[in-house]
């Protein structure tokens, strides 16, 4: 590579850089446009409760047409009704999220009865909250399933018609245990991690393999909810509070139509959080960690 390309390659790099950095102060000044979602199929997983349900009455808020799923019938049919109520179009299907054949078998249902997707919410998730050594081998396989794996098998299922049309949006409900490691919370961060890492490697791969520049992505990593998913923790002055479920949702809905590649929840403290990490020494940050003193506790038993 001669002199005079390589000074050419940095110059666009730095200009890319500053116009990143230009774009970003410029939305906080201009916020993007929403986009359209009204008649658009919109597929969601654990959908019978929590962010699911929540997600769910927004889109139908939308005018989006719901494809429901859940483990749990009698809640996902809830959700139906009620997205019905709205004005809403809604399918519901009872899925086991953690059967890599019964996720595949149900996809086929619903491009027969339904059609293509065209946004794929991965939302279904599980927690059980104890440490390493009190964690069954069922459980680990349960979280890993229904955390991560799942997204690989939904995902394979819808991407084709997403890639043949070159339009759609694939949105991975992850946390910000995916970015950084808590104690008994060993296998979720594990498979929350991992969910990060098929967001990340997947938009690499849409835009590097399939070139297809009308397919987006999105991943979403928020603190903890008051869902139930984690029932109990604690902390002194200047650590996370349990987030509420409709402000999350919220900021959801507008980072997902605004077509954002990662929605971080709450967003200033989630940054200011993982800039500290990277710059700190290992030291430094751990210092400001047990200065939160974040505890949490067994989820389903009494901490001894």
């Amino acid at each position: 590579m001669s002199v005079i390309s390589t000074i050419v390659d940095i110059s666009v790099l730095l200009g890319t850089l500053i116009l990143s950095y230009l774009e970003v102060f410029y939305r906080l000044i201009v916020p993007a446009s929403r986009k359209l979602v009204a008649g658009r199929t919109v597929l969601i997983t654990g959908a019978g409760h929590g962010l699911g349900r929540l997600m769910a009455l927004n889109f139908a808020r939308e005018r989006a047409i719901l494809v429901l799923w859940d483990i749990n019938q009698a809640n996902n049919e809830k959700t139906a009704r009620d997205v019905r109520n709205l004005g809403g179009q809604a399918f519901s299907y009872t899925v086991d999220c953690s059967s890599a054949k019964a996720v595949s078998e149900t996809a086929e249902r619903v491009l027969e009865e339904v059609g293509n997707i065209y946004m794929l919410i991965n939302n279904a998730g599980v927690l059980v909250g104890e440490d390493i050594l009190a964690l069954s081998e069922q459980s680990i396989l349960q979280t890993m399933n229904i955390n991560v794996l799942t997204h690989f098998w939904t995902i394979r299922s819808f991407l084709p018609g997403m890639l043949e049309a070159n339009d759609g949006h694939i949105v991975s409900i992850a946390s910000m245990a995916g970015k950084q490691g808590s104690h008994r919370l060993t296998d979720y961060c594990a498979s929350k991690f991992a969910a990060v890492g098929l967001h990340e490697s997947l938009t690499d791969e849409i835009e590097k393999v399939y070139q297809r520049p009308g397919v987006q992505t999105t991943v979403v990593c928020p603190m903890f909810i008051n869902t139930g998913l984690i029932h109990s923790i604690s902390t002194r002055i200047g650590g996370p509070d349990m987030l509420k479920a409709e402000e999350v949702v919220e900021q959801i809905m507008d980072g997902v139509l605004k077509n954002q590649r990662e929605i971080l929840v709450p967003t200033v403290s989630s940054w200011v959080s993982l800039v500290l990490k990277a710059v700190l020494p290992k030291r430094g940050w751990e210092a400001i960690l047990r200065s939160q003193q974040i505890v949490i506790p067994s989820q389903t038993r009494e901490d001894k």
